[in-house]
């Protein structure tokens, strides 16, 4: 089964309406990149998308906001901005496959929030371009099988410490409320809950037990950063880095933690991931 993370590089229509005609534009970009990537879904497939836009519980993708977008100077035309999708199972990764000539093929129009844009270059296109303000290094094609492999069959070595980058804003939902702060235990649990929601191959509950008993924040570099959604209603989450160590080191247990820190990249982590929250993927450099 076939994991995806895809880039694309959008600039606005010179002759677009401009910003007035419709308001002042989004402060938090990826409802509207949930709803174009619903909208193409169902010129490819009316019934997935349906399927997507009514499942009420873990969906199989996740969306960013616009990278390179300040809410203070609005969009620019001159300036390229980019968004991400990834997909958790083959029917999406075949999806974004076919769109390469279709809904996401290089110079066509695309419409969010009732503003339109051009689509610039394409992660699988280009992929060492303007890394830093494109995020094609947030670009990757995987597979369940590939990233499980080299742990479960002992080729890689479980490590003891793991760091995580998470890029937008993380959230929990815990006790009916919003937690802000990744702790072991919400970030590994909600790696395997998603895990075991699409990967062919399951891992039991104990690996949450272990990330709360046996792993500990051994350093981290975060701020709060907050997120417009639909009706004015605003999350807190936190940005930045933070490195988990075991303080009770278990080679097994280790390597499932590690391959689901490797699956964040196309998971995403917490709540309002299909809001742009969450997006997250593993430092090496731990």
């Amino acid at each position: 089964m076939q994991l995806y993370s895809l880039v694309l590089a959008i600039q606005a229509e010179a002759d677009s309406l401009p910003d007035k005609a419709w308001g002042s534009p989004p402060k938090w970009w990826a409802r509207a990149v949930h709803a174009f990537l619903l909208q193409a879904v169902h010129g490819y497939n009316p019934d997935l998308a349906e399927k997507l836009h009514a499942d009420s519980t873990l969906r199989p993708f996740t969306v960013s906001s616009l990278y390179g977008y300040s809410a203070k100077y609005g969009i620019q035309p001159e300036r390229v901005y980019s968004f991400r999708i990834t997909t958790l199972n083959d029917e999406l990764y075949r999806f974004l496959i076919s769109a390469k000539e279709g809904a996401l093929a290089l110079g066509a129009k695309i419409e969010l929030d009732r503003r339109f844009f051009i689509i610039k270059k394409r992660s699988f296109d280009d992929k060492n371009s303007d890394k830093e303000t494109l995020r094609f290094d947030w670009a990757e094609k995987s597979s369940y099988e590939a990233l499980s492999a080299p742990y479960l069959s002992a080729r890689k070595k479980a490590p003891k410490r793991i760091q995580l980058n998470f890029l937008s804003p993380v959230a929990f939902k815990s006790a009916g409320k919003h937690l802000p702060i990744p702790l072991p235990s919400l970030v590994f649990g909600s790696l395997l809950n998603r895990w075991n929601a699409f990967a062919p191959l399951t891992f039991p509950d104990e690996v949450k037990r272990y990330a709360e008993e046996c792993l500990v924040i051994s350093r981290f570099s975060l701020s709060s950063r907050a997120i417009h959604t639909k009706a004015g209603a605003v999350r807190v989450g936190g940005v930045g880095k933070v490195s988990y160590t075991a303080v009770h080191y278990d080679p097994y247990w280790m390597s499932i933690v590690a391959l689901l820190a490797d699956y964040a990249l196309f998971s995403g982590v917490g709540s309002g991931i299909n809001l742009g929250m969450g997006q997250a993927r593993r430092l090496l450099t731990a």
